[in-house]
């Protein structure tokens, strides 16, 4: 019987368990085991990518290409989009899984230090996910944050990192909305990168928006502690729509380049509020000591608002939460002493009589 070899679905099979062993190689910090793996998995799906396009009619294009050593490709400069002069290549017939894999190949360079290859694997893949995507895709706006995340790490292309900051803002604001979580994260970095560059004014009015963002989740927590309303969530609405994003956008995903000051999550929350406010306070004093213009009454408000949870803190914080404390402490005192009363209660002979009494009205 001849051997045809491996199919494509055997190909697909092999090479999402390689992209999946390179994932644990990775959680496991082992990233030269992980880098092997990522690479094997790249190299199945581009010959599946390749046999995709022959049946779409490319054969004859691609042999014309492979007897002159060309492949059927297009050169993207990675100056023209990020200035760091590298050249990559895009196979337009490449798909979204293998975005994926160039997406983690990325990662694992960038925790090598390796930015460069990093950036390389990143604009690849930037570039597979807008031919199939669109340029407006929640996913795009994924990996130019990513991206963004690298640029800044690099800390010669801080422009390039605004750039793609900017652009995934403008992506996550038209699907996700102005008040979403991802887009306070996406503001703060932004905000960080400009305050880097000493571009004071742009800073604070970032920071002054994902404050605002931010500000208004930490209020439904507190609300939501005073409170204690059944049926209540404290961190708004559209829960289930992030959910479900967020496992495309991944944004603080595992293999997520961003350090700490990209880090952005009841604790979470007030954790974040305070570290926004901070920023703000900074760049709002440097603004000043350089004499840039900030917006004195959105900053006036912003005071007057951290006021208000302020105060909701301190009731939460000194009223409500230790009188609560008190009284289910009291609640489960007084269960236990029943608990323990009811174990060391002596039955009598009538007590046993009168309990097998009611056992003979039943029959």
């Amino acid at each position: 019987m001849e051997n045809r070899g491996p199919s494509e679905e055997d190909l697909s099979t092999i090479a999402d368990a390689l992209h999946n062993c390179g994932c644990c190689y990775f959680f496991l910090k082992q990233f030269g085991k992980a880098l092997a793996c990522y690479n094997e998995a790249l190299v199945l799906k581009g010959t599946l990518c390749r046999l995709d396009s022959v049946k779409a009619g490319t054969q004859n294009r691609a042999m014309k290409e492979g007897e002159t050593g060309e492949q059927n490709t297009k050169v993207v400069h990675f100056s023209e989009s990020t200035g760091s002069g590298f050249g990559v290549v895009f196979n337009k017939g490449d798909s979204l899984t293998y975005a994926t894999t160039l997406k983690s190949i990325g990662a694992v360079h960038s925790k090598l230090t390796n930015y460069d290859m990093a950036l390389q694997h990143y604009e690849i893949a930037l570039q597979i996910q807008q031919s199939h995507l669109g340029y407006d895709h929640i996913v795009v706006a994924g990996t130019l944050s990513d991206m963004g995340h690298l640029l800044r790490r690099t800390h010669y292309m801080p422009d390039t990192a605004a750039r793609c900051y900017k652009e995934s803002l403008r992506i996550s604001k038209l699907k996700l909305g102005p008040d979403h979580e991802n887009v306070a994260h996406l503001l703060y970095n932004l905000g960080y990168v400009y305050d880097s560059m000493h571009r004071y004014n742009q800073a604070v009015a970032c920071y002054s928006e994902c404050v605002r963002v931010y500000g208004k989740r930490y209020s439904q927590g507190l609300l939501y502690r005073l409170l204690r309303c059944r049926g209540s969530n404290q961190s708004g609405q559209g829960e289930d729509i992030k959910d479900s994003i967020s496992r495309d956008i991944s944004f603080e995903e595992y293999q997520s380049s961003s350090d700490q000051a990209s880090d952005m999550g009841e604790n979470d929350s007030r954790e974040n509020y305070h570290r926004v406010l901070n920023a703000l306070e900074h760049s709002t004093r440097q603004a000043h000591e350089t004499g840039s213009t900030v917006d004195s009454d959105n900053i006036f408000r912003i005071n007057f608002e951290v006021l208000l949870l302020r105060f909701l803190e301190f009731l939460s914080d000194y009223i409500v939460d230790p009188t609560k404390n008190a009284i289910r402490s009291s609640v489960n005192s007084s269960v236990r002493s029943l608990e323990q009363a009811s174990s060391n209660a002596v039955m009598t002979t009538r007590d046993q009589v009168a309990h097998q009494f009611l056992y003979l009205i039943q029959e």
